[in-house]
């Protein structure tokens, strides 16, 4: 149990400490991926009907240029992925930053396997 001996008003905050020998063995890269997969790059679109329901699911229609471009990515044989963000959740900004930092290193390391289609969260 933690017990703060400082000031503290009105901390939203919390403190953690890891312990950690070498690097991440192979089973908990894999582990990390499958999360980051499953959680944190959204449903998986893998085909136009999918694709055709995503969109009127979260208000984009077929003739948008962001309909198109996704059709194009799916064409080229991508997978889509999106999602919604509830920014009235209590974590809401700071998931935004996880998000966009995780799509950054994906983009910045994938040689084009990877990109952001619509990653401006700024509303």
């Amino acid at each position: 149990m933690k017990i703060r001996t400082d000031f503290v008003a009105n901390s939203s905050s919390s403190s953690f400490v890891l312990a950690r020998k070498g690097a991440l063995n192979e089973k908990q890269k894999a582990a990390v991926i499958a999360y980051i997969e499953e959680n944190l790059l959204g449903r998986r679109v893998e085909s136009m009907e999918q694709l055709q329901q995503f969109a009127e699911e979260n208000g984009f229609c077929e003739d948008s240029e962001l309909f198109q471009e996704s059709r194009e990515y799916l064409e080229k044989g991508y997978v889509i992925s999106g999602d919604t963000i509830d920014f009235e959740c209590m974590f809401g900004e700071e998931y935004v930053c996880v998000l966009e930092n995780i799509w950054r290193i994906l983009e910045e390391n994938g040689e084009g396997n990877f990109v952001g289609v619509d990653t401006d969260l700024c509303y």
